[in-house]
């Protein structure tokens, strides 16, 4: 029984016969896009038989157009007619610029290459560049007219605001178009605008439909004379037409209400353009021979497409492999140069460490020769001789100092130098240490008075001799460790110049390896081929799946011939 309604219901086979030929168009469409990038590794005639299909598509659509002078109600009346706002109301700026709604996967505005998402951001933009745009695209998943999203509807500039570009808007669309919908509103019903633009369509137009849109000023007018009015209206156009009273604002402000939009007449509207559009119902015969054509077509072309992906597949995997190499390198001897630091500092702290620990041998060679000194003080009491010793092993012990600075400075700055960086190390000033008076004259008096001198300059030789614990225990102590914060502060400075120099060699090393890199990319235009495998890797399962598709709409196509249409 469902196939019989189908066979023999215009309406329901124009409407299947639609969805078909919709669901064709978008498939070849999405090949297309695919193809045309492909172009010159496919058979010859592809892309320009492609180009022919969808044209063949293109001119199956039917075409309908909203005339009426501004302010008649034409943008309502789409809005109405598609249950949703898609055309700006009582918009000035698109006074002279057309709209053109047409189905599409989402509901969407272009204006030239600018793609909007709502109608607040196409009226923003449009109030910015009022007079930048030819048309105003719109693209909706809504089936405008049940016809399988087979019709597209023109909202056109408003006559009366700018004649001279809306005549030629109009010379331009109405060979194109099947039929047009003319928006007249009380008490201008037909102006000398309408006139001259019946006098036009009579020509070019076989069909034609006039709405009266029944708007706010039509609300103190009984039913009677709404009738007389509508008479007087359909006597004045000479051709052809259908006439209907719609409340347009009442059909889309209450579009949810199955009730108000049936009395505001749209409902009544709607079903003559479905009736007209389903006697213009396609040629489902031609439509199976256009996917069949369709899917001979891109199975030819499979092959060469995995081909080419297969080859570009290779060709990426071969250039990145040689670009993991470069970086590789790279990398290698980025961690080199940061050993090389690592090895550089431990370098510097061993000589650092070594000169210290001569340091501290040397100072205790000094308090070995200022003890014996005193041993023999001890023994002897002449305090003379142990001044003179100590300031000659004082005076040595200055000269080594003096030289141990000099040679861990030679050493330290060679090292720099040798590992390439750069430093200036101020040499160590190095003056004499001060001694002092061993003892107060009293007490060396007393340590050589009375008996047991020896025993008693032994057991209290510190009592006896302040001034030479006084530079064991703090002079040489402070001189050492003045030495040992200056080797320190060579060595930090030593070892920030190579840390220098290491971050130096590293950005080279950077910089050579992406360098590198780059000159791999662009000698073997990687990135077009990476777009071109990406493109691919996702395309030709696509395409697959396409080619099974328009082989299903053929089918389905078939079904329809045999059931008899």
């Amino acid at each position: 029984m469902k196939q019989a309604a189908l066979t023999t219901d215009p309406a329901l086979v124009a409407r299947a016969s639609g969805l078909l030929a919709t669901a064709l168009r978008e498939s070849l469409q999405l090949a297309r896009d695919l193809v045309q990038a492909e172009e010159p590794h496919l058979p010859p005639g592809t892309l320009p038989r492609l180009d022919q299909l969808l044209g063949e598509f293109s001119r199956r659509r039917i075409r309908i157009a909203v005339f009426g002078e501004v302010k008649a109600g034409k943008s309502t009346l789409i809005n109405a007619i598609a249950g949703k706002a898609l055309s700006p109301v009582a918009f000035d700026p698109l006074t002279s610029v057309p709209v053109h709604i047409t189905y599409g996967q989402e509901t969407s505005w272009s204006v030239n290459e600018h793609r909007l998402h709502s109608l607040q951001e196409l009226e923003s933009f449009m109030r910015e560049h009022p007079f930048n745009a030819s048309e105003v695209r719109v693209t909706t998943p809504l089936d405008l007219l049940s016809l399988g999203g087979q019709v597209d509807l023109l909202d056109t500039p408003g006559m009366g605001s700018r004649d001279r570009h809306f005549d030629a808007v109009t010379d331009e669309i109405l060979e194109a178009l099947d039929a047009v919908i003319l928006v007249v509103r009380y008490p201008g019903l037909f102006t000398r605008f309408t006139g001259e633009l019946v006098n036009r369509l009579d020509a070019k137009i076989s069909k034609l439909f006039v709405v009266w849109n029944l708007d706010r000023g039509c609300s103190d007018l009984s039913a009677a004379e709404r009738e007389r009015f509508a008479r007087q209206l359909s006597d004045s156009i000479d051709m052809t037409h259908e006439l209907h009273l719609v409340d347009a604002r009442t059909a889309f402000e209450r579009r949810e209400d199955v009730r108000a939009r049936s009395a505001s007449g749209i409902e009544s509207f709607l079903n003559s353009l479905r009736r007209f559009a389903a006697s213009n119902a396609r040629d489902v015969a031609a439509l199976r021979e256009a996917a069949k054509a369709g899917t001979r077509w891109l199975e030819s072309v499979l092959p060469a497409l995995e081909a080419r992906f297969a080859e570009v597949d290779r060709y990426v995997r071969e250039v990145r492999a040689t670009i993991a190499a470069v970086q590789q390198e790279g990398e290698q001897e980025l961690a080199e140069a940061r050993q090389r630091q690592s090895a550089f500092e431990a370098s510097i702290s061993q000589l650092a460490q070594a000169s210290r620990d001569r340091a501290q041998t040397r100072r205790a060679k000094l308090l070995e020769e200022v003890y014996t000194a005193r041993r023999r003080w001890m023994r002897n009491g002449h305090l003379l001789r142990l001044e003179r010793a100590v300031a000659s092993a004082v005076h040595a012990f200055t000269n080594d100092m003096t030289v141990l600075a000099r040679d861990t400075r030679d050493r330290l700055v060679t090292a720099a130098a040798a590992f390439g960086a750069d430093v200036s190390l101020t040499p160590r000033t190095t003056k004499p240490l001060e001694v002092g008076r061993l003892t107060p004259e009293d007490r060396n008096v007393r340590a050589n008075s009375g008996s047991f001198k020896i025993l008693r300059r032994a057991l209290w030789k510190q009592w006896y001799l302040p001034g030479l614990e006084r530079f064991a225990r703090d002079t040489l102590t402070n001189e050492v460790k003045h030495y040992e914060l200056w080797v320190d502060s060579a060595a930090r400075a030593v070892i920030q110049a190579g840390q220098s120099a290491t971050a130096e060699r590293l950005r080279r090393i950077a910089e050579r390896t992406t360098a590198r890199v780059e000159e791999v990319r662009r000698s073997t235009s990687l990135e077009t081929f990476e777009a071109e495998y990406e493109r691919l890797r996702q395309g030709v399962p696509n395409l697959k799946s396409e080619v099974n598709h328009i082989a299903e709409l053929a089918r389905r196509a078939r079904e329809l011939v045999e059931g008899g249409v």
